[in-house]
């Protein structure tokens, strides 16, 4: 507990204290104005629109994040608001005052949605990007990554049967999918298995949506080597007069024992929004469809504030606080348990609109994330119990980013600055109590105080082409320039051996080119080209003896490895009507010096029941390919909507010409909905079916998974009045089925986690 401590003073030390308050120092002033401001909001669902190009008189500009204009009113003038992803709208001086009055103008989307909750973005943005809002009924999921497992083309590795999963996106996983909140923060797992992915970290029932950024395109918010999944925060909602809000929710699942719940509670006026969030849920061990008991003990608290306050008419800042604290969760697929897991997660931002005849708005924020982890063996059932082990580890995250957005005659520019530092600490301890050492302790430095810091410089350029006939043309070029530095702190004696110097720099650019092209009111074309390089993180460069890969091999770090990049290629045509929607996304990415590993048979592992050692390498050329089909038909005399979504994911390498790991099967996810009595009642049919996966890294140990299919009923009542209630059955049929990249669970017989069994849950909703 002393070094502990110790390790979180240095962390504030006063030379770390000065680098934090320099990263602050993004958070700049603007000046005031005098004019009248409007939120742009959508239609269907209240919320803000960004990057609304509008037009009053001589005043033009764009929406900033929270979707605000401001104008200055001029009698007889018409205001003009466009948007790709929404109907134009032209508002005569009346219509301009009466919005003026109310404080918001709602737009109508173009594009119908592909699912319930899914709105695939035709705005402009560099990339395939699909939006999802994040409903009252994933506000009570305890874990982040078990949230995305249900949106079409992610899964999601299992290495706990109920929590800290991780998510995979068309092949890429870890440090090759970037996870964010609001383009800024992120946290580094404290855990070298990954126990606490910076997925489990983000708190769903303070955010009010995520955004999938398919990909390396989108270069704004970091180096996005095969994709970005930005959560967004509930945006504040400034009122006339003090008004007070809140919201409840709880459910329960009937085979988990699964209990989660999660409240809001804040008060709204002119010049600030104040919000305090809480959220809890606990489960049990559950039995999966051949009746087997599968370990699933977890405990998770969540507590968060939000305050934004308006300084002037054109400035907003907001400071948030997190804590997020999980214990006593089973991880059966590993040598060890979570014993605890606390983390605090502080952000601030500053918005001001500028509206100068270019610059139209800056943005910047500072965050810093805080974890404190520790795991061990101690309730695991061994028999004979040769040794207890455990692991505590703290890692340090903090950066800031400062963006500015111009607009130049229908063209804009977005172009900023971003800064990064991670840093991970952590020891095992070994106790044996059986054999030649009994009664001694070991410990093994888990990354050897690793640091790596980013400095990135970005730009994104948005230009629409003249508008012929029905069709109209987008063209975006974005780009991004890293430099990343990354040093042992403490290097143990045999890694010096091993690396002479275990500290190096590198300098990574990024680019990427493409075009949304409207080839008519129904139809649309979009084609990106991009490349990007990603320096190797903390686990692949200092690692140091530890079984953290997807087979028991102890891994071990190399600091030498060279960047990896990804040079990738998508097509994506999309076609709707009133009453269908489809859409077809093709990609291509070839890797270079692909971040891999080999077995090293001239090097012994420290625990003596390791197979061997592995270590970090850079392969040539590797391969990652696939496609992703979705169509939505309405048939609104019947009150249905089905929805059907197909993902495929093909990884290779090609120098050994065996497949990449851990890549997911083909899967079919197909829903059926319906609304009645004024979308007060909801029934819905689920049936995702996930195809044999034979296609495997049998140097990894991966074995071939059979085909499955599992089928989920739900039926909803909403109401203004008397809230939402929800009720349903998951695995209707009580199929016993495991995923691909399920781990397996350790003892006597080696079997992968199964999901659930047949489960009935019920849950609640009401806000005030």
């Amino acid at each position: 507990m002393k070094q502990r401590s110790q390790h979180i003073t240095n962390f504030l030390s006063p030379k770390r204290s000065a680098n934090i308050f320099f990263t602050f120092l993004l958070l700049l002033l603007g000046s005031y104005a005098h004019a009248r401001q409007l939120v742009i909001t959508n239609a269907q669902n209240g919320h803000a629109i960004a990057d609304v190009f509008y037009t009053y008189g001589t005043q033009q500009g764009l929406s900033d994040a929270d979707g605000i204009i401001e104008i200055a009113y001029r009698e007889g003038e018409q205001l003009q608001l466009t948007h790709l992803a929404y109907q134009a709208l032209l508002l005569k001086d009346e219509e301009v005052q009466n919005a003026l009055s109310k404080g918001y103008i709602e737009l109508t989307p173009k594009a119908h949605t592909l699912e319930p909750v899914a709105i695939i973005q035709l705005r402009p943005n560099a990339g395939n990007a699909q939006q999802e809002d994040i409903g009252y009924v994933h506000q009570t999921t305890p874990d982040a990554g078990a949230y995305l497992g249900q949106l079409p083309g992610i899964a999601t590795v299992k290495k706990s049967a109920s929590y800290g999963f991780d998510p995979v996106l068309r092949g890429f996983q870890r440090e090759r999918l970037l996870i964010l909140i609001d383009g800024v923060q992120s946290a580094h797992e404290a855990c070298p298995n990954r126990m606490d992915p910076p997925a489990s970290q983000v708190a769903l029932n303070s955010m009010s949506s995520v955004e999938v950024q398919k990909g390396p395109y989108s270069l704004r918010y970091g180096m996005g080597f095969g994709g970005i999944i930005n959560f967004t925060s509930v945006k504040p909602r400034f009122s006339s007069a003090p008004k007070a809000l809140g919201r409840l929710s709880a459910g329960y699942e009937s085979n988990l024992g699964a209990f989660r719940s999660e409240g809001m509670a804040g008060i709204t006026a002119r010049a600030y929004d104040f919000r305090l969030f809480g959220a809890y849920a606990r489960g049990q061990d559950y039995t999966d469809g051949e009746g087997t008991l599968i370990p699933a003990d977890f405990n998770r608290l969540n507590l968060g504030a939000q305050l934004a306050v308006k300084a002037g008419k054109r400035q907003i800042l907001t400071f948030s606080a997190d804590h997020n604290r999980s214990e006593n969760v089973d991880f059966a697929a590993l040598p060890m348990d979570l014993r605890k897991d606390h983390t605090w997660l502080l952000k601030a931002t500053h918005r001001v609109q500028i509206q100068q005849k270019q610059l139209q708005n800056w943005s910047s924020s500072a965050f810093a994330t805080i974890v404190d982890h520790r795991m061990d063996n101690l309730l695991k059932p061994l028999d004979p119990r040769m040794m207890n082990a455990w692991v505590d580890a703290q890692t340090f995250t903090y950066g800031a980013r400062t963006e500015t957005q111009w607009s130049f005659d229908k063209t804009y520019l977005y172009a900023g600055a971003d800064f990064k530092s991670e840093e991970a600490i952590g020891d095992r301890m070994r106790e044996f109590l059986m054999g030649p050492m009994a009664g001694q302790t070991a410990t093994d430095d888990a990354w050897q105080h690793g640091r790596i810091t980013h400095t990135g410089l970005f730009a994104e350029w948005h230009l629409p082409a003249p508008r012929r006939g029905k069709g109209q043309t987008i063209f975006i070029l974005s780009g991004r320039l890293d430099y990343n530095s990354a040093t042992a702190l403490k290097p143990s004696e045999n890694f010096l051996e091993l690396y002479s110097n275990t500290s190096t720099t590198q300098v990574n650019p990024g680019f990427s080119a493409g075009f949304n092209h409207s080839l008519n009111e129904q139809a649309s074309l979009a084609v990106w080209l991009g490349r990007a390089q990603r320096s190797p993180g903390i686990s692949e460069r200092f690692i140091h003896f530890l079984a953290i890969g997807s087979d028991p091999y102890e891994m071990l770090g190399n600091p030498l490895l060279k960047p990896e990049k990804n040079n990738q290629m998508d097509v994506l045509f999309r076609w709707q009507t009133q009453r269908f929607a489809f859409r077809f996304n093709a990609f291509a990415g070839l890797m270079q010096d692909y971040i891999s590993s080999q077995i090293r048979e001239d090097l012994s592992p420290v625990l003596p029941n390791s197979p061997g050692v592995r270590q970090y390498i850079n392969i040539d050329r590797a391969l990652m390919a696939g496609f992703e089909v979705g169509f939505r038909q309405m048939t609104p005399a019947a009150g249905l909507q089905q929805v059907f979504n197909l993902s495929y994911t093909y990884g290779q390498n090609l120098v050994t010409q065996e497949a990449l790991p851990e890549i997911p099967p083909l899967e079919l996810r197909y829903r059926l909905s319906g609304s009645y009595l004024h979308d007060r009642l909801k029934p819905e049919l689920s049936i995702r079916y996930a195809f044999a996966q034979e296609h495997i890294a049998r140097s990894y140990g991966e074995t071939a998974t059979p085909a499955f299919y599992v089928i989920d009923l739900a039926v909803a009542w909403q109401s203004e009045k008397t809230g939402a209630l929800r009720l349903g059955v998951n695995n209707l049929l009580d199929a016993a089925y495991y995923e691909h990249l399920s781990r397996s669970v350790r003892g006597d017989m080696v079997r992968p986690i199964y999901n659930p069994g047949r489960s009935f849950f019920a849950m609640y909703s009401i806000r005030f």
